[in-house]
């Protein structure tokens, strides 16, 4: 008897198992120019929550330096 094979990951099921290795896969897949095979959905959501982040930290910063120069 044979040991059942792995079942290989999709893109989705990576995202949500091992965020780490799916970015891995992901910034493989995009310098390989594997373009339709990329996981967009996620790749975007996580384009605009970055942008958002620095935005907030961003604006954060100003308030704090703004502070200590009116101080």
């Amino acid at each position: 008897m044979t040991a059942p094979q792995p079942t290989p990951f999709t893109d989705q099921s990576l995202y949500d198992q091992d965020f780490y290795l799916w970015i891995e896969t992901i910034a493989k897949k995009l310098k390989q120019g594997r373009l339709a095979e990329v996981d967009l959905a996620n790749l975007i959501e996580e384009i605009e929550s970055m942008g958002r982040s620095e935005k907030q930290a961003l604006d954060s910063n100003l308030i704090s330096a703004s502070r200590t120069l009116v101080t």
